[in-house]
């Protein structure tokens, strides 16, 4: 379905009127076009280092990191959550750990809601202007190692 760390930061669209879930939702599944393919696994490692990184710190985009991943990593896909529910799994519980809610009537679909707000605040243009230069520099690795798919990956960079 979505997410690949570091191309959270990047963006969709060059208009700063672009809610920032639709960006989040492009990037998304440009990047997942590239399944199957070794800088789609480098992208995903890196994504995962990343929130392992900032969550370690305890930095307070770690929860961003975190919904990021549970959207693109379809962590949500095979569970079932809202009132009177057994959350089994846990990622019920997790998912409103990171958007940061205690309610446990929240629908299934809230929940999906909120993951994605909560990781639509890496598209801020002070989550860019952090990231998205450390994203560059990851494509610019993988371009210059796979120069047969430049071309792909340039719609995938962070505005400059």
């Amino acid at each position: 379905m979505i997410l690949i760390l570091a191309l959270l930061f990047t963006t969709a669209a060059t208009e700063s009127d672009v809610d920032p879930e639709v960006k989040i939702a492009d990037i998304f599944s440009k990047w997942d076009n590239l399944r199957g393919r070794k800088l789609f696994e480098f992208g995903k490692n890196f994504r995962l280092l990343i929130t392992e990184y900032i969550c370690t710190l305890g930095d307070a985009d770690c929860n961003y990191w975190r919904a990021a991943d549970m959207i693109y990593s379809n962590a949500m896909f095979n569970v079932t959550c809202g009132p009177n529910i057994d959350d089994v799994s846990g990622m019920c519980n997790t998912a409103r750990e990171v958007i940061g809610v205690d309610d446990e009537s929240m629908t299934h679909q809230e929940l999906e809601a909120g993951l994605m707000a909560t990781a639509a605040n890496l598209v801020s243009p002070e989550s860019e202007e952090i990231y998205g230069p450390v994203w560059n520099s990851v494509l610019d690795l993988m371009c210059f190692k796979q120069l047969a798919v430049c071309g792909e990956l340039s719609e995938l960079s962070a505005e400059d």
